[in-house]
């Protein structure tokens, strides 16, 4: 199956949506079609800026089997509610700018040949105790062969979808059952750079270099810098190396199931970002939640009161990262007095003082929702969706208070059906740790 690609200039910024009680959700686009195989998106980069990348061997020429790759680890929200995530489509940043080797970018219209994509579990490094790296002993769990694309200068975002992406009403969207899934496990993305030809530029993949970010992959006990979740392998010599932990591979995962990131705002940074290092807070910061999820904008178009509750956890009753909670509990599971015969489960558990000491709202029916709006790029003059559309939910402005410091919170988001009163699905769980 050879994925499908589509370009777009990248983008800086980003608009959020505002906070609502229970109403109505909008109904976004032309009200009958949507975006097949949601892309809901785990990003880990900021919108700028970007810095070119090239691969271990570029200045000879690269390998097969030279890589780039990034890691999604558990704690950095590959945890989810139901168990299960299905990979729909992944992003990544190419930059045609800077002239290089064979004959490189910067001149003009190039062709490039886009790295191809393998999955792969995370072992631990042995240079150093607690470091997570790509497992290169064992066989991928997924791979797709790419291609070539052709590219004007300048820094784009290429989208790669396993399925075509296609725009119809919801009951002609073909199944997903041909999708693969990932499990709550820390998992490894590779893009294989294509080796040397002459007259043919290199790919050169993007990376940024301002994510504040102190302990995304800690060495036990704590080492020196070098332990970021993004790196290299180096086909010649068989070896992984680890980017500075303030530098990030520009990508992004896209899953049908709904997704939940944290954004973080700083002194002196114009947008919040986005990363390992986002999760990373500490008094003074402001925090946003946001989830992503279409099916709650199909089932708005249905006509359905579809509305996000973001629910704040603590580890009291078991840390919830990579497994199921043991067997019942408060707040929002199946069976609860709020919401009963809810299909889908949330591996937290609601921790009122905490939770009310750091979100301004409570997870409770009126309040604490947000409505999904159309965000990304919005739908086109007739109507139809694009397929950027993102549908979002994103809460108010969060201001960290003091008295975190060392404190480990989790949180999820919810899809909620205020008609019948129950949860189809719950997001990924994100680990928010407090310096």
């Amino acid at each position: 199956m050879r994925p499908s690609v589509i370009v777009r200039t990248l983008a800086v910024g980003t608009a959020f949506s505002s906070p609502a009680l229970a109403q109505l959700c909008a109904v976004p686009c032309n009200g009958t079609q949507i975006v097949c195989h949601h892309q809901n998106g785990i990003r880990r980069h900021r919108g700028a800026p970007p810095t070119p990348l090239v691969g271990p061997n570029a200045a000879a020429g690269n390998i097969l089997g030279d890589a780039l790759w990034r890691i999604w680890g558990v704690e950095d929200g590959m945890t989810r509610g139901s168990g299960l995530a299905t990979f729909t489509s992944w992003e990544i940043g190419a930059d045609n700018t800077i002239a290089g080797p064979g004959p490189g970018g910067g001149t003009g219209t190039l062709t490039f040949d886009i790295p191809d994509l393998e999955l792969r579990p995370v072992t631990l490094a042995g240079f150093t105790p607690g470091v997570k790296e790509p497992d290169m002993t064992v066989a991928a769990t997924y791979a797709a062969v790419v291609g070539l694309i052709t590219l004007p200068t300048g820094a784009f975002r290429i989208n790669v979808s396993i399925l075509t992406p296609i725009v119809a009403v919801p009951a002609s969207c073909p199944p997903t059952t041909g999708l693969p899934t990932l499990s709550n496990a820390d998992v490894a993305m590779l893009f294989l750079l294509a080796p040397f030809v002459p007259g043919v530029p290199f790919y050169e993949n993007l990376r940024t270099t301002t994510e504040v970010n102190t302990i995304s992959n800690p060495s036990v006990p704590p080492g020196p810098v070098g332990n970021s979740y993004s790196g290299s392998f180096d086909a010649l010599l068989g070896a992984v190396t680890h980017m500075p932990i303030n530098e990030e591979l520009f990508a992004e995962m896209g899953f049908y199931e709904p997704t939940l990131e944290a954004y973080r705002q700083t002194t002196g940074f114009g947008t919040p970002t986005r990363g390992s290092g986002a999760r990373e807070l500490a008094a003074g910061d402001t925090l946003l939640l946001r989830v992503e999820d279409w099916q709650a904008g199909a089932d708005a178009m249905a006509g359905q009161d579809r509305l996000s509750a973001i629910l704040i956890s603590d580890s009291s009753a078991g840390s919830p990262l990579g497994q199921a909670p043991p067997g019942g509990g408060p707040g929002f599971f199946p069976g609860s007095a709020l919401l009963p015969g809810s299909a889908g489960f949330a591996p937290l558990y609601p921790t009122p003082l905490l939770g009310q000491l750091l979100v301004p709202f409570s997870a409770t029916v009126g309040q604490g929702f947000n409505c999904h709006v159309v965000g990304d790029v919005p739908c086109s003059p007739t109507g139809i969706p694009s397929v950027y559309t993102d549908m979002w939910a994103t809460t108010p402005p969060i201001l960290v208070p003091p008295g975190l410091t060392g404190s480990v919170l989790y949180a999820a988001a919810f899809s909620v059906n205020l008609t019948t009163l129950t949860i189809p699905e719950g997001t990924n769980v994100v680990e928010l740790v407090f310096l």
